[in-house]
């Protein structure tokens, strides 16, 4: 069985106390790609929040995903929503 997907938190798990992704993440993740394993950044924030981290790693695209707002929207990194589970007020 081959890994098609990882998934990683943001804050005190990619990034570090000073919210840096140490280059050896950087290196592994871009190898990743390469192999074609999607990689999902997943996060409290929203899209606009993690552009920079996304820019920084290279992913980037419509076949590329983000799990935003704790969970409550996955979209692609381009910023097409997948699904959008909002709590009604």
């Amino acid at each position: 069985m081959s890994i098609k997907l990882i998934a990683f938190d943001l804050d005190n798990t990619l990034l570090d106390s000073n919210k840096m992704i140490l280059e050896s993440s950087k290196v592994a993740i871009r190898r990743a790609l390469k192999m074609g394993i999607k990689i999902v950044i997943c996060t409290g924030r929203p899209l606009a929040g993690v552009t920079n981290y996304l820019n920084e790693l290279g992913i980037s695209g419509d076949e590329q995903y983000v799990v935003t707002y704790n969970g409550a929207v996955v979209e692609s990194v381009s910023g097409k929503t997948i699904s959008k589970q909002l709590i009604n007020n």
